[in-house]
């Protein structure tokens, strides 16, 4: 049995709520997207990538003509 330190998992949780969100953000749903990116943060409200994520999608979304949708 291979033992995980909570750390890892964080990290590993954290990276999939960012795949989701990059799947959502292309797809331009941006509140879907900007959903997961909410979820890593609270993990872990410091990460760099979720919040690099998070400004990605914002800015996306602000110059998307139909702006944040469902």
């Amino acid at each position: 049995r291979v033992k995980m330190s909570y750390e890892k998992i964080n990290e590993t949780e954290i990276q999939v709520l960012l795949n989701l969100a990059s799947v959502y953000t292309t797809r331009q749903n941006f509140i879907k997207a900007q959903s997961y990116v909410n979820q890593a943060l609270i993990i872990d409200s410091k990460n760099k990538d979720a919040l690099s994520a998070r400004a990605r999608i914002e800015l996306a979304a602000s110059s998307d003509r139909r702006g944040w949708r469902r």
